[in-house]
């Protein structure tokens, strides 16, 4: 009876060990349950988180647009004014060659023509054989020197390249302005007693 008590105790026993291991493994089972899912949160929550990579910038264009120059100004905007004398002519102060010469406008000639003093003036000593050229005058045709102007100001208006031609000795009694120069410009025009030159 002792034995079969305590082969009952040790059944028992066996029986009660049986049970508490089987509840540890499925606490164990549980637990890992757990931790599985608190790992596929974690990481669904630290996906979520993790900032996305920039999209790389778009490509520039290998093309790049090109704006249209702008058209060429058909003059600067200066003007010079000038009064008209008591003769009823017009008369301005040129600058050329780095000196100023007192000349006449004169609409009704082709070119700048300079009277040989003025030509001195400027440097310009034309020999015999320059004097390839012939004019019209009141007096008929007349020999001439021609000679190029690099540049030639009037006042806020300023040429370049203007043709003129050296008169002999005594042939030009003042210096002409004429359509060599006043051609260069955007407009001339006589009003209210005054010649407005516009570059």
């Amino acid at each position: 009876m002792i034995r079969s008590r305590a082969l009952g105790c040790e059944l028992r026993g066996v029986r009660h060990n049986s049970s508490v291991g089987r509840n540890d493994m499925a606490n164990i089972i549980k637990s890992a349950g757990a931790v599985a899912v608190i790992a596929v949160v974690a990481a669904n929550y630290l996906a979520g988180r993790t900032p996305h990579s920039p999209a790389p910038p778009a490509a520039a264009s290998q093309h790049a647009s090109v704006v249209p120059p702008a058209p060429p100004s058909l003059g600067t905007g200066a003007a010079a004014i000038l009064p008209q004398g008591q003769n009823g002519h017009y008369f301005a102060r040129v600058e050329t060659r780095g000196a100023t010469l007192d000349m006449m406008i004169d609409t009704g000639a082709s070119v700048v023509a300079l009277t040989a003093d003025d030509a001195a003036k400027l440097g310009v000593f034309p020999s015999e054989s320059d004097f390839t050229g012939r004019t019209m005058t009141a007096n008929g045709a007349a020999a001439v020197a021609p000679v190029k102007l690099d540049m030639v100001r009037v006042d806020n208006v300023l040429v370049y390249d203007v043709d003129a031609i050296v008169a002999r000795p005594g042939a030009l009694s003042v210096s002409l302005l004429g359509m060599s120069f006043l051609k260069k410009l955007a407009s001339y025009q006589a009003e209210s007693g005054r010649l407005i030159l516009r570059q």
